[in-house]
């Protein structure tokens, strides 16, 4: 961790008084923005984890560093990006719940999973929904045998909704499902 002397100098120090504190200054920045590998500011070290209390106005934005909540970076950090649209992540963070799966990269959410045994009017419920309608689902699966039902999304959960939907299959026999939907 880098110290940060944010009160040097003050208008009465004298050089003397406050070198050490400008030179750990400088010190600090070089570490932060410089890597001797790679060259003057080739990197940006965040060496903390928090979120943002005020939100920028445009064209300000911040970047910064949150812990994750999922399977892939539980309690680690990853960055994220904020401006006057929102708080994205920048790299993903997959959600596991059973055999349901979700991560968000920047302001597009991806969920995709599988149900075992569906038959006709079965649901895929997401593991967490969808701020607003998803943009797009694409359902696949099939029989033993290589025996491919027709499998679409039921009229009933048109159009496509934050939650789940309902699952349309011919012949009405047990098939594993797979889908993939995509949404913001």
């Amino acid at each position: 961790m880098v110290t940060w002397y944010s009160s040097i100098p003050q208008p009465t120090d004298l050089i003397s008084n406050s070198q050490a504190q400008l030179l750990t200054n400088n010190t600090s920045v070089n570490t932060i923005f410089n890597d001797a590998s790679n060259g003057t500011f080739s990197k940006v070290y965040l060496q903390n984890v928090g979120t943002v209390t005020v939100t920028p106005a445009d064209p300000a934005s911040v970047f910064h560093a949150l812990n994750g909540t999922g399977a892939t970076f539980n309690g680690h950090p990853i960055p994220y990006f904020l401006n006057s649209l929102g708080d994205f992540p920048l790299i993903p963070d997959l959600q596991v719940s059973g055999s349901n799966y979700s991560f968000t990269i920047g302001n597009m959410i991806v969920k995709f999973g599988s149900l075992t045994g569906a038959v006709n009017n079965s649901t895929i419920t997401f593991a967490t929904a969808f701020p607003t309608a998803t943009l797009g689902v694409w359902v696949s699966g099939g029989l033993g045998g290589g025996v491919q039902p027709v499998i679409n999304i039921n009229a009933s959960s048109l159009p496509l909704p934050t939650t789940g939907f309902a699952l349309k299959i011919q012949p009405s026999s047990a098939v594993n499902v797979f889908y993939l939907a995509i949404g913001n």
